[in-house]
């Protein structure tokens, strides 16, 4: 069982993958377990178990049944974690702060940091309220009035003026921008400043018209044109359609349509035949043409069947149904053809088989044959007479005989050529009514069947040679039944051996006198293959040619051991000496083996250990095997040639020539043909395998297992201690120069692993041709099929999996764990990939981290990039300082730098992107060439394909963006589904969550300007404020659901809670803490007409503000009245 056991993991380890419940294990795999029905089982403890565990391997897993959860354990924190979701240390992301200083938004996890610089939106200000004033970020402020006195408010260039001197600065100076007039003169719109016309496609009478109707015309009510029905009549409505006689009726009396024939005679009518004629029940017939049918007279131009299957355009005669076929005569059937089991009768109308009757006779044919029956037709025998030719019904026996008792003859050219009697004897060639025939088969003398030869001249058939089997028995007989007749046997028309009718035999004798008579003057008998047992007796020829017994006893001494082996032998016989003296054996007279029990010796083989003094406890097996010892002891030498110089002490050397130039080395074994040929003085060295440490001489401590294992290594004549060891077909063979070879500490295991090492040192190869090119890297761990294999000089590098580094040539410090991972890569350093064909593609690119299958696997000189998750940054050639965590995050990306994509998906189908930042679930997975856009949250900026530096923050925010730039989302499925819009910005769950292509716009607060579609450069802030606008545009609305029910109108202002909620139309100014018609102040911009709702209250001044302006007005504390100034001086109001 252990041997089994060993093999099985041998095999596994030497295939890198294992398959459980599957014979075709994935080979990405080490360990792949396949079931339906059945899991993976890992141990389950209980907590105090678990921590009971010494010091663990970093990833062990276990389950623990008190917690009800898998742990592993953590060896760079020491600890057991838990595989679950409870705690925040086990978050990617555990905070997001923004700093508004410095404008950068800070992301950081358990154990990281990171900062994200955010690029500034110059037209976006921070909303402050203290009292009764609004404060923006950038220095302007909105004070709004405590009093009910009435301001009024003028707009100068790009702001708002309140008499009292506050201000709100628009985004834009321009006046031209501005709520404007539009007027129509021509074919031309007019904006009232002046900003341009533009020139309409036709006259204003396309423009939207009423339609109306009078009897069958439709009227424009702009005059251009009317169109008139051509039917008005209901009656062409949908109706029922029903028919009387020659008539369909429509039910609405629409009309009537008579149809083209009422003459029942044309109705359905039935068709019959009567042969060549087609009839009509009503009269009515067709006569088919006379080329259809078979004429009396015969046919010409037929087209005959050419197969058993008959085709459309071939003649026959027979039926096309499954019905009998019958010919017949005057009303009589005389063949008839069944035509399910293709029987053919004759003179029968049921056939049960296929067999003929002669004219005349009437009968039944044997049930149990299918064939022919043949009787003369002038008589009238019964059915069982007659000659009968048939297949009996298993198919298997086909039998021609006579039903009557007499003969059947056979015969050919009016001849008779094999007669078979009645009674079964059978004749050929001559017939009597004895049947003495040449030929004869029958019963002999009662004895049994057989043939009988005889002679025409015999006049009784029991004369003759005969061949017959003894009665039922199977014992067979050769005789001549002839009286007084020899039988002779000879080939080459020449007798050879006679047996007389007396019964001697003899061979090469016509009449011998003894049972048994040889003659023949060379080599007479000759016994081959004989088998004796104990030799008892024997045989000898006496003078005469007797041969004749004689005793053993007499000829030998059974006590000897003969040259050709003895038998019977017990434990007692034995061949050796008796006394305490060495045996020897010797060939050729020279010694050739020897067995001193005192000196503990075995020698065998020609001149094996010829040369042996004093030295003790060898064995020495091979021709001239220890040939050159002395006092060597303990050694063991097998094979010839073996150990031929040694002198040194408990060497084992197994194989030709093995160990041969071995002096004073010691304890050294060595296995295989010239393996550790060279050796002289190197001692605690392990080869097994032909040739291998072939070239060794005074190198001491190395492991070579493999043919020509460590071949040229340790070839130095100096004497040295190495820490090498190879296993493996020229494992760490080594350079021809010996003084190349000062590599040491090195484990080569594999064929051709470390092949060509020299001067490297601390390398570890496990695989085919593993570090098969380097000569002098140092540190170097390869394992797997390929691994470094062209590694020159590179250090430092950590190999794990087939193909892994295959390419490198002298990179460093690489980390490649993986098939094919790093596989093209030639100098490039400090590369981490783990996966399967992670950075597969690297030549020269540094500091890069893959981990995951496909991982920046086409990178070809990219650096600094970090891709973790199955074929993440997969298609990257020379990017570089990306990021990309999560599977397909970044996969094909190719030349941008400076992306980082968290999530799967995420940047999927970026290529040359720049300064992205993607986190979450599918983020801006769409984006090919967009530069700087930042999406946290899974589906944010999901559609992204060119759009350059946009903000998304939440679930599903910025989604259908293609190519829309500058907008900032903030909020679950905030601006979800603007697509070219730029420019905007949305905080707050659903905030521009409808927008598509519209620009400059602002909402802030849950659901703010939700419905927005066609809407452009609106301001909503508040939650739900301007909820169902959808085509208004430039509206202002500050508070929670302020402007809710506007969607068309455009130019409001809506300030406070509510503010404006049922207003619906355009240039309207509402400030209000409710949803009243009848605000606090109210506006109208188109008018320019300010309302308040009561008083206006003045503060009291004690002097006219400087520098007026015409149309302020103040109150003044000192005469208690309020002054207008109207450009040049104040003026009273009372």
């Amino acid at each position: 069982m252990i041997l089994v056991i060993i093999s099985f993991f041998t095999k596994a380890l030497g295939q890198a993958n294992v398959g459980i419940g599957t014979k075709t294990p994935a080979t990405d795999a080490l360990l792949d377990l396949v079931s339906k029905n059945m899991g993976f089982l890992t141990p389950r403890m209980t907590t105090a178990e678990r921590l009971a565990i010494p010091a663990s391997s970093n990833g062990l897993l276990v389950y623990d049944t008190d917690m009800g959860l898998f742990y592993y354990w953590n060896s760079t924190g020491s600890v057991w974690q838990a595989l679950d979701d409870n705690t925040s240390t086990n978050e990617l992301i555990q905070g997001i702060t923004y700093d508004s200083v410095s404008n950068i938004l800070k992301i950081w996890d358990s154990g990281n940091t990171y900062n994200i610089n955010l690029k500034r939106n110059y037209y976006s200000q921070k909303l402050t309220f203290s009292n009764d004033t609004i404060f923006l970020s950038g220095g302007s402020f909105i004070k709004i009035p405590t009093s009910s006195d009435n301001q009024n408010l003028n707009i100068t260039g790009g702001r708002i003026a309140i008499q009292r001197g506050n201000t709100i600065y628009l985004p834009d100076s321009s006046a031209t921008n501005e709520i404007q007039t539009h007027s129509i003169t021509g074919g031309h719109i007019v904006l009232s400043n002046g900003g341009g016309t533009v020139l309409l496609p036709d006259s204003s009478t396309n423009e939207i018209q009423t339609l109306s109707k009078t009897g069958n015309t439709i009227t424009l009510s702009n005059g251009g044109g009317n169109v008139t029905v051509n039917d008005q009549d209901s009656t062409n409505e949908i109706q029922t359609i029903s028919r009387t006689g020659g008539r369909i009726i429509l039910n609405k009396n629409g009309g009537t349509a008579t149809l083209p024939d009422s003459s029942a005679t044309n109705e359905l009518q039935v068709l019959s035949m009567s042969n060549d004629t087609i009839f009509l029940t009503n009269g009515g017939f067709v006569k088919l043409p006379s080329s259809l049918f078979w004429n009396l007279k015969g046919n010409s131009g037929t087209n005959p069947p050419s197969n058993l299957s008959i085709a459309s355009n071939e003649n026959f005669i027979g039926t096309t149904d499954s019905k009998d076929l019958v010919l017949g005569t005057n009303s009589f059937s005389s063949i008839k053809i069944d035509y399910l089991n293709k029987y053919t009768g004759f003179n029968t109308t049921s056939p049960n088989r296929s067999y003929v009757f002669v004219p005349g006779i009437s009968g039944t044919w044997p049930a149990s044959y299918d064939g022919i029956q043949l009787r003369h037709p002038t008589s009238s025998p019964a059915i069982t007479s007659g000659l009968l030719i048939g297949i009996e019904s298993s198919g298997t026996k086909a039998r021609i005989f006579n039903q009557e008792n007499d003969i059947l003859s056979l015969g050919s050219y009016n001849s008779e050529v094999i007669r078979i009697a009645a009674n079964g004897q059978v004749g050929i060639g001559h017939f009597s009514s004895n049947m003495q025939s040449t030929l004869a088969l029958r019963d002999i003398n009662g004895t049994g069947s057989g043939l009988l030869v005889t002679h025409p001249a015999y006049s009784l058939d029991s004369l003759g040679f005969r061949f017959a089997l003894h009665g039922g028995s199977i014992n067979g007989k050769i005789w001549n039944h002839l009286y007084g007749g020899d039988i002779y046997f000879g080939t080459n028309d020449a007798e050879r051996m006679r047996l007389t009718s007396g019964g001697l035999l003899g061979l090469g004798n016509t009449n011998p006198f003894c049972k048994f008579d040889v003659y023949s003057n060379t080599n007479p008998v000759r016994f081959r293959k004989m088998s004796f047992g104990s030799i008892t007796d024997s045989v000898l020829v006496d003078s005469s040619g007797i041969v004749r017994h004689i005793s053993t006893s007499t000829l030998l001494n059974l006590t000897a051991w003969k040259i050709t082996g003895n038998s019977g032998t017990t434990s007692s016989n034995f061949i050796g000496t008796t006394d305490n003296v060495p045996l020897y054996f010797k060939v050729n007279n020279t010694i050739a083996g020897k067995i001193d029990n005192a000196n503990q010796i075995l020698f065998f083989g020609h001149e094996a250990g010829k040369s042996i003094t004093s030295g003790i406890s060898n064995t020495f097996i091979g021709d001239d095997a220890g040939y050159s010892t002395t006092s060597g002891s303990n050694n063991t030498f097998l094979g010839t040639a073996s150990g031929y110089n040694n002198t040194g002490s408990k060497n084992t050397f197994i194989g030709t020539s093995s160990g041969s130039s071995n002096t004073t080395g010691a304890e050294n074994t060595v296995l295989g043909y010239l393996s550790g040929y060279n050796n002289t003085e190197g001692n605690y060295n392990t080869s097994i395998g032909t040739n291998s440490l072939f070239s060794n001489v005074a190198g001491s401590n190395s492991v070579a297992v493999g043919y020509k294992s460590m071949y040229y290594s340790n070839s130095s004549s100096s004497s040295y201690t190495n820490y090498n060891t190879a296993v493996g077909y020229e494992s760490h063979r080594g350079s021809s120069s010996p003084s190349n070879n000062t590599g040491n500490y090195n484990s080569a295991m594999g064929y051709q692993s470390l092949w060509s090492v020299s001067t490297g040192s601390y390398n570890t190869s496990v695989g085919y041709q593993a570090l098969y090119s380097d000569t002098s890297g140092v540190s170097n761990t390869a394992i797997g099929y390929f691994s470094l294999n062209k590694n020159t000089d590179g250090n430092e590098n950590t190999s794990i999996g087939a193909r892994s580094l295959n390419n490198n040539t002298n990179g460093g410090k690489n980390t490649s764990i993986g098939c094919s991972s790093m596989y093209e890569n030639t100098t490039g350093t400090d590369n981490t990939s783990v996966g399967y064909s992670s950075l597969s593609k690297n030549t020269t690119g540094n500091y890069n981290c893959g981990f995951g299958s496909l991982s920046l696997s086409k990178n070809l000189d990219g650096e600094e990039n970090t891709a973790l998750g199955y074929s993440a940054l997969r298609d990257n050639t020379t990017g570089s300082n990306n990021t990309s965590v999560g599977n397909y995050s970044l996969l094909h990306h190719k030349y941008g730098d400076e992306n980082t994509a968290l999530g799967n998906s995420a940047l999927w189908a970026d290529t040359s992107g720049e300064n992205n930042t993607a986190i979450g679930y599918y983020a801006l997975r769409n984006n090919k060439n967009g530069n700087k856009n930042t999406a946290l949250g899974a589906l944010s900026l999901r559609s992204n394909i060119t759009g350059i530096n946009n903000t998304a923050i939440g679930y599903y925010s910025l989604y259908a963006n293609t190519s829309g730039e500058n907008n900032i989302a903030l909020g679950y499925s905030s601006m979800q589904l603007n697509t070219t819009g730029y420019s905007n910005i949305a905080i707050g769950i659903y905030a521009l969550r409808n927008n598509t292509s519209k620009s400059n716009l602002i909402a802030i607060g849950d659901s703010a300007l939700l419905k927005n579609t066609a809407g452009y450069e609106n301001t909503s802030v508040g939650s739900k404020s301007s909820f169902n606008n959808t085509s208004g545009y430039q509206n202002t609305a500050f508070g929670y659901k302020a402007g809710y029910t506007n969607s068309t109108g455009n130019g409001n202002v809506f300030i406070g809670y509510e503010a404006g909620y049922n207003e619906t139309g355009s240039n309207n100014l509402y400030i209000s803490n409710s949803n009243t018609t009848t605000p606090l102040i109210k506006g109208d911009f188109s008018a320019g007409v300010v309302t308040l709702k009561s008083v206006l209250k003045l503060d009291p001044l004690a002097s006219a503000p400087s520098g007026p302006s015409a149309g302020m007005i103040y109150y003044n504390s000192t005469d208690s009245k309020a002054y207008c100034y109207d450009g040049t001086t104040w003026k009273a109001l009372w």
